[in-house]
């Protein structure tokens, strides 16, 4: 793209296809994460990169597509392209994209219904050295795939400023959601979804007097299959040290572990 974020993003509008390959089979994606918007001034990169990345998804560009064989090179640089998707490209030591910028070209940040989280956390891992073990890769992953849930009516049915919290901390709520669609806070239903009486439940009178009440931001992790054994079995074994443990400050791993701690307790019960 030579760094030309905005004629790229118009380029697209028009119809250029964001999947055709060159000579190598390196898609649109693969030149992104190879090049990085090198000449993109430093204060703009990150949302060039975001805007770029995300205009490529929305006009059907597949992250999880691979680069060709490139049996017509026998040079010593092609095995850097030869059968590499777009992130393990630009985690190479040869890319020129930021690294710490991976997450823009992952499937559990862009799809999250078609993630393969396990992978990518892994080949994160690897090319950050920010985060030079797959724990602390896949929670700071984690982290950046929070957001706020999107408010069909925020005059009428606005996200809770005040809950009450049993545990002076945070409350959580798992609800499994069909397809890629993000959970909405929608008043306008008639009948909400569950996890809305978990965070907007009746508060106690004189609200800002009461010490059960805190002040609070509802954010959602849309991971479809986050919930699994597999993640809670990776908690459990990770090494007594600091950058390990530390990882359980974070708020999507404490969620995980809160969610998968109810239902487990909420099975044991009913095989009582």
């Amino acid at each position: 793209f030579m760094s030309k974020t905005e004629a790229c993003l118009w380029l697209l509008d028009q119809g250029v296809s964001p999947t055709v390959a060159n000579n190598d089979g390196l898609s649109p994606f693969h030149m992104l994460a190879w090049n990085g918007l090198p000449h993109e001034p430093e204060e703009t990169r990150l949302k060039a990169l975001q805007n770029v990345a995300a205009k490529l998804v929305e006009k059907g560009a597949d992250l999880g597509a691979s680069s060709g064989e490139l049996t017509h090179r026998t040079d010593r640089g092609a095995d850097r392209f030869r059968h590499k998707i777009a992130l393990e490209l630009a985690a190479g030591k040869y890319s020129s994209y930021p690294k710490h910028m991976l997450h823009l070209l992952t499937q559990s940040f862009q799809c999250p219904a078609v993630s393969r989280l396990f992978e990518e956390v892994w080949i994160i891992a690897q090319a950050n050295p920010t985060a030079a073990e797959a724990p602390v890769a896949g929670a700071d992953l984690l982290k950046l795939l929070l957001a706020e849930p999107k408010v069909t009516n925020p005059q009428r049915y606005p996200l809770p400023l005040y809950a009450v919290l049993p545990n002076g901390e945070m409350v959580c709520a798992y609800q499994p959601i069909e397809g890629d669609a993000a959970p909405v806070w929608d008043g306008n239903s008639g009948n909400p979804p569950r996890w809305h009486a978990d965070f907007g439940g009746d508060l106690p009178e004189e609200t800002l007097r009461h010490t059960g009440v805190f002040e609070v931001r509802v954010r959602i992790l849309h991971l479809p299959g986050v919930l699994n054994i597999r993640v809670l079995n990776i908690l459990a074994v990770l090494r007594p040290n600091w950058d390990h443990m530390k990882i359980f400050a974070q708020i999507p791993v404490r969620a995980i572990v809160t969610c998968m701690w109810d239902q487990s307790l909420r099975s044991y019960y009913f095989s009582l």
